[in-house]
């Protein structure tokens, strides 16, 4: 008799998240086929990363609603509780505060299924996440849930030290209970040498990400380079703003603002450096795309940009962010090509040494226990 592996998150639209989810659904449908694989989603759509897993025999689909329109006022744990309950899983496996926090809930509301593990992966620092969505979310009954329920978590799996820091001082969430497991990429290491875009961001166009640096950045640049060409990939709430500043601006001959593409990496390996402008993260799986694609990246400084940069060897972390700062680190690798390319070749070795396939194995080790 099978195992069951239930996977809760809200959608499996664009994020570092989702293709995580992606990459253990396929690694864990070839490699462990005495494990059944329950996907619950509480959004069918957007839903970018579903076709790559059609092929997929042990994996089961389940749909809440269609999108967040139709959600209308349903009970917060309902829609978790009924496939709960019908899947009866051996481990489960959900993501950030609000999923999280509610799987703790319906799991000891099953006491039944004491044998049942619960784990926790929180990608991002969940301090900053609060404040920064705080209008939204409302910071503080979260962080109040936070301390109360993350403990009765089976395992919490976090990318960085940083956010383990996090999460056993702002919200006393017990050290034990936490695992660092870093994130990982599966693209294959390739370099090439004739580049179209100068720089490039592949982003959520949400305020969290702060896109709109990623322009400035160009239009200050073009001060000194008329003819500098960016590149924008992604999709959010913030395209016709971005749209806007390109035309407000005159950048329609040096900036591409893209949707999303299946084949990331085909632009990254047409660009020169990658660019983060994000106000948080946890550890990106953008700038180990980028790294593994031959591209320095040049960062804002987020709390725990250290563990997947070096700083002046695979890339840069700013100290203020500004962009003064973001102009005069990319100009000077713009100009220089030779070390352009030596600290993209830096970041390629780094990335594959630490953050590939081995890493996803560990984390599927520590998930089903095998």
């Amino acid at each position: 008799m099978k195992r069951k592996l239930l996977i809760v998150i809200w959608d499996m639209a664009l994020g570092g998240i989702q293709k995580r989810v992606r990459d253990l659904i396929l690694e864990i449908n070839t490699n462990q086929p005495d494990w059944e694989i329950h996907l619950l989603l509480k959004f069918e759509e957007p839903a970018y990363f579903l076709d790559s897993l059609a092929d997929c025999k042990n994996l089961h689909l389940h749909f809440y609603k269609k999108n967040r329109e139709q959600l209308g006022r349903s009970l917060p744990l309902a829609w978790i509780i009924q496939p709960f309950f019908s899947i009866k899983p051996d481990v489960c496996l959900t993501f950030l505060e609000h999923l999280s926090i509610s799987m703790v809930i319906v799991k000891h509301l099953m006491r039944w299924r004491k044998d049942s593990r619960l784990v926790l992966n929180e990608g991002i620092l969940t301090s900053t996440y609060l404040g920064l969505n705080k209008d939204i979310l409302g910071w503080k009954p979260y962080a109040f849930l936070i301390k109360i329920f993350y403990r009765f978590s089976n395992l919490i799996i976090v990318p960085t030290k940083e956010v383990k820091e996090d999460l056993v001082f702002s919200f006393k969430v017990p050290s034990n209970k936490i695992k660092v497991i870093s994130n990982w990429t599966l693209f294959p290491p390739k370099s090439a040498d004739k580049k179209r875009y100068d720089l490039i961001y592949v982003t959520r166009y949400e305020r969290e990400k702060n896109p709109k640096l990623f322009l400035e950045i160009i239009d200050n640049l073009k001060k000194k380079l008329p003819n500098i060409k960016g590149c924008l990939v992604g999709e959010g709430s913030l395209k016709k703003e971005l749209v806007q500043f390109v035309k407000d601006h005159k950048l329609d001959k040096n900036v591409k603002i893209l949707d999303f593409q299946a084949n990331t990496q085909a632009f990254l390996l047409d660009s020169k450096i990658f660019v983060i402008t994000s106000k948080n993260e946890g550890m990106p799986n953008v700038v180990l795309e980028a790294g593994i694609s031959s591209l320095p990246t040049v960062s804002t400084n987020f709390r725990g940009s250290n563990e997947v940069i070096i700083q002046g060897k695979t890339g840069y972390i700013l100290k203020d962010g500004s962009v003064t700062e973001f102009t005069h680190y990319c100009f000077e690798l713009l100009k220089n090509d030779v070390k352009r390319k030596k600290m993209g070749q830096a970041a390629q070795r780094h990335i594959v040494q630490n953050f590939s396939y081995n890493t996803q194995q560990k984390f599927i080790k520590y998930l089903l226990k095998v």
